[in-house]
């Protein structure tokens, strides 16, 4: 399983990702293969690092009916 960085888009000139709708937060999560590359092409625009999305998460139990 690949880890998601999580992260949000500052600014107002973004094109959606692989497709997707940035939502209003513009919080969004990025697979680990791709989150450098992303980061790097964001050139002069600016990007908040809010960390790994699966480390930061609470795990959901599951219940046996």
């Amino acid at each position: 399983m690949s880890r998601k960085l999580r992260v949000r888009l500052l600014g107002d000139d973004w094109i959606p990702y692989g497709g997707h709708d940035i939502p209003e937060d513009r919080i969004i999560e990025l697979p680990e293969a791709d989150a450098a590359r992303y980061i790097r092409e964001a050139g002069t625009r600016k990007v908040e690092i809010l960390g790994w999305a699966d480390a930061s998460e609470p795990k959901a139990e599951e219940s046996s009916p």
